[in-house]
C-alpha cells in the first residue's frame, strides 16, 4: 500500500501491521521516500547484497 508521509507518521502501528501482507511505500509529494518491509525480507536482501560484494580471483 502507498502512504503519504504525514499519514504514515500518524498511523505508524497500522503501517507496521500491514507489512505482513505487502511492502508499505511512503511518499512525500509524490516522491518515494521510504519502503517498510518484513525483517526477513530485509535480512535476505542484506545477505544478497553482501554476496554481491565478494570479489573473486578471476575478477
Amino acid at each position: 500500500m502507498n502512504w503519504k508521509l504525514d499519514e504514515a507518521q500518524q498511523k505508524l502501528p497500522e503501517v507496521i501491521d500491514a507489512i505482513a501482507s505487502e511492502p508499505q511505500l511512503i511518499f512525500n509529494q509524490d516522491k518515494l521516500v521510504a519502503a517498510i518491509i518484513e525483517p526477513k525480507l530485509f535480512q535476505d536482501f542484506l545477505a544478497w547484497h553482501q554476496q554481491q560484494k565478494v570479489s573473486y580471483l578471476a575478477d
